[in-house]
């Protein structure tokens, strides 16, 4: 009886080893993930026309930036996705603070932070398509806007998340960012199609995907 309980013990003092090993593996790669740097060039703004901070507040509700995750005008908000994650969505005022346009552009298209870090949870894989007149206009709005107190900051990924970023089928959001799509917000916009696909490109594919 003492030899089959040593030999019980034995085993269930593997499997807990294992079990922490396994445990440490899907964390330290998803850490890692998180926190290591990623590539992205930093490319000024070439407009073709003078900012239209107007029609920059219309395009900030339109994608997102207000009257969406971070809040009804900028001020923070929250965001979720069941299981996986959730996390502060920032206020923007210390952020725009903190960037200068060509780190903000690279944010927003790339979702590279200032620090080489990548953003998580930012749909970046959307904003991609966007053309330089918009994002001048709507960085423009946003610098003018009154400031708001700083929202703390949270982030959560739980284990499934944890797992889900070790075997690639949630990622951060730099590694959503899809290098090789057509950027329809710098192309010609002629024809009705041609508007209406880039308005597409830039919001209907955060849910239903980039093509």
């Amino acid at each position: 009886f003492n030899a089959a309980g040593g030999i019980a013990v034995q085993v269930l003092l593997a499997v807990a080893a294992l079990a922490l090993g396994g445990a440490g593996v899907i964390y330290g790669v998803s850490e890692w993930k998180i926190r290591r740097s990623y590539d992205a060039p930093l490319t000024p703004l070439q407009p073709h026309a003078s900012v239209d901070t107007a029609e920059g507040e219309r395009m900030a509700r339109i994608l997102g930036c207000w009257d969406g995750c971070h809040g009804r005008t900028g001020e923070g908000g929250h965001w979720e996705i069941r299981g996986i994650a959730r996390s502060v969505a920032p206020t923007l005022t210390p952020v725009l603070q903190g960037y200068d346009d060509a780190h903000l552009v690279r944010l927003i298209r790339y979702g590279v932070k200032r620090d080489g870090t990548s953003a998580v949870g930012m749909p970046s894989y959307t904003f991609w398509p966007l053309g330089d007149d918009d994002l001048a206009n709507v960085i423009a709005h946003l610098r003018r806007q009154a400031g708001h107190e700083p929202m703390p900051r949270e982030r959560h990924v739980t284990w499934q998340g944890r797992l889900a970023l070790l075997t690639g089928r949630w990622q951060v959001s730099s590694q959503q960012v899809d290098r090789s799509r057509p950027r329809f917000g710098d192309q010609p916009q002629r024809t009705p199609l041609d508007r209406g696909r880039y308005l597409a490109s830039i919001t209907c594919t955060e849910c239903h995907g980039t093509d």
